[in-house]
Order: C-alpha cells, then structure tokens, then sequence
C-alpha cells in the first residue's frame, strides 16, 4: 500500500520534486474528505478492528493468526484484543518469531485477519475457526507478590516477598524456588523456566514470562507489563501435566467431532488444522512422534493438518476451559500445544 502510494505521489509531481515517504506510527493533520483536524496514532489494535468493521460491520474478526518477533511487541496488544473483541474471536499465533511479510515496509509484528464477510454472494458457505490448547507446565512453591518492578523494550527485572513477609532478595527467591523443583522426575534442570504471573486489575490476569536469572538483588525475566502487586509463582515444565493435557484434547476434539456431525450442525465439515507447538516440548515428551499432532490426526483422519514449533504460543478462544484458564485467563502461554481447527458448512 505505501509503495503503492508513493509511485502515485511520484508520478503525479514528476522526477524533479524530491519526495519522502516516511512509515510513521501515525499523523498529524486536517482529514482531506472531513476536514476535521486529527492526531492519528497508528495503532495495531485498531487497524485490525477497523478492517473488520469496514468487511463484516463488526469489530470483532472470526479469527487472528499473528506473529511478533519478541513477547513485549504485542503483549499490550493482545490484551487489548482479549479485552474488546467477542469471546469467540480466536487468535493463534508465536509472539517469539522471525517472519517475512508482503507489507512493504518493516514491522514487529504481523497480523492474518478473517472476517465474515457482510455482503457475500449466494451460494457462498461460512468457515468457522476453533482452538483448543495443550498445557505443558507446572506450579511449583510458594506464591510471591512483586514489590518492584523496572523494564527496558524487552525485559523486566523485579524484587518480591511472601506473603506475610518481608521482601526477599532475588537470591534468596531463586534458592527458595529451587528447593521446591524434584528434578528426579527426569525433567532436565536445564530447561526453561518461567513466572506465571496474576496482573492486578486487567482482563487478561494470567501471563507467562520467561525466569532468565537474578544477579542477587534482582529478578530478571522476559516480557513487559509486571506491575507492582501483582502475585506471581513459578512454572517449570511437566511430563506428567503435557500427557494429560493431549489427553484431555483428545476427547475434546471427539466431543467437537459429535457436536459437529449430529442435529443442525450435520452440515459442518471440518476441512483443516493448524498446531503451533512449543519447540520445548519434545524434551519433556522423551521426543515421542507426532504426539501432540495425534488429537487431531486421531479424530480427523485424512484432514489436511499442518503447523510450525514456536518458541511462544499465542491462544485464545477454546472449545474447552484448558487446565491454564483454571489458574487465570492467558492468551500467551508457554511449552504449550496451541490447535485451530478449520470448518465449512456450504
């Protein structure tokens, strides 16, 4: 679109005006078609609702798939998104990614947006987006409420205490945390660790950062938005828990799998699946084949499904309350399976 519009602008002056474009983050102006006088912020949130407006007369997309280069770029974002749009927009994605894109200038994150489109021909059929998630992790120790908190673009570093107690040194925490952890379950030390953390007075309470270390005084973790009060455990990874979450999406895909072959859903078929899967979890799975790909390849044989390894899942918009939403509601998650299944009723 903008090189599009610079090409226009060019041809218009002709070669002997200079012309600069610049890719702002919003402007500053009297509207040309209004002529009202606006500040303009460009905003991630808001360009995704007004396209969906603009297609479908709703702000809320059927569903989102997007991906961030780091977690702080759109945890604000995604709150947001939880915060304003429908309970059934689903959003999927990896907010800890590389990517290329066709949009014709440099972003941190992108965003796939579908929308019902208002005005569709006859004969044209609805698709219907679904996900369900696979947890991975487990709450270890004593719960923590933060005291302090600092952060830079990407990372946050904080001082805690315990409930009743004093405020600890992150030394002390981290020694702490550690006496809780039985590696003898065979998971290895030397994976990642992480911070589930309850965000006081915010819709989406429960999000998940990534424990980086402490030099003593200092807790330094991954991510943005830690705010003082707020309560926090730590999470590590789980055997035990992933095998009894692919369980447990299993059987929710073959409850979704009766609810859309019996009554007036008949019609519905199921016609395609996405998986975003933590590139962590083979380690706790003893490197298992295709054992998070198996809910849906079990109960939807010969459905085409396809899928990337992240290194963060973005979910949102369940079949099912997953074990995660129980803590608290979370739409970033970690050493997760994230499924969007894909059906079309003519």
């Amino acid at each position: 679109m903008y090189i599009m519009s610079f090409l226009q602008i060019t041809e218009k002056l002709g070669s002997y005006v200079p012309v600069i474009t610049n890719c702002s983050r919003g402007v500053i102006g009297r509207d040309a078609i209004s002529d009202e006088f606006k500040e303009q912020p460009a905003q991630f949130v808001g360009m995704i609702n007004k396209f969906s407006s603009n297609v479908s007369g709703s702000k809320s997309p059927a569903a989102i798939i997007m991906f961030s280069e780091r977690q702080a770029f759109i945890t604000a974002a995604v709150e947001k998104m939880d915060r304003t749009m429908s309970p059934e927009t689903v959003i999927v994605g990896d907010y800890e990614c590389q990517f290329q894109h066709t949009i014709g200038y440099i972003c941190v994150a992108v965003a796939l947006v579908f929308v019902k489109y208002s005005n569709k021909p006859h004969g044209i059929g609805e698709t219907q987006f679904h996900a369900v998630l696979s947890s991975g992790l487990l709450p270890i120790g004593h719960a923590y409420k933060v005291t302090f908190f600092g952060e830079d673009r990407f990372r946050s570093w904080l001082n805690a205490k315990r409930e009743g107690s004093h405020e600890l040194d992150a030394g002390t925490i981290w020694k702490l945390a550690l006496e809780d952890v039985c590696y003898s379950l065979g998971v290895p030390a030397s994976l990642r660790v992480f911070i589930g953390l309850e965000k006081v007075g915010c819709t989406t309470p429960f999000a998940f950062h990534e424990y980086y270390g402490d030099d003593e005084e200092r807790l330094h973790v991954g991510g943005i938005g830690i705010k003082k009060g707020d309560t926090f455990r730590f999470y590590r990874p789980d055997t035990t828990t992933a095998l009894s979450s692919v369980a447990n999406v299993s059987n929710q895909l073959r409850s979704f799998k009766q609810e859309r072959t019996s009554g007036d859903n008949k019609r519905w078929e199921v016609f395609g699946g996405l998986i975003f899967n933590s590139c962590d979890r083979r380690q706790i799975l003893y490197n298992q084949p295709n054992i998070d790909s198996s809910p849906f390849l079990d109960n939807f044989p010969g459905v085409t499904l396809g899928g990337i390894f992240c290194s963060g899942e973005v979910g949102r918009g369940y079949v099912q309350e997953s074990q995660e939403q129980k803590w608290g509601r979370c739409c970033l998650h970690a050493f997760s399976a994230v499924h969007l299944i894909m059906s079309y009723r003519p």
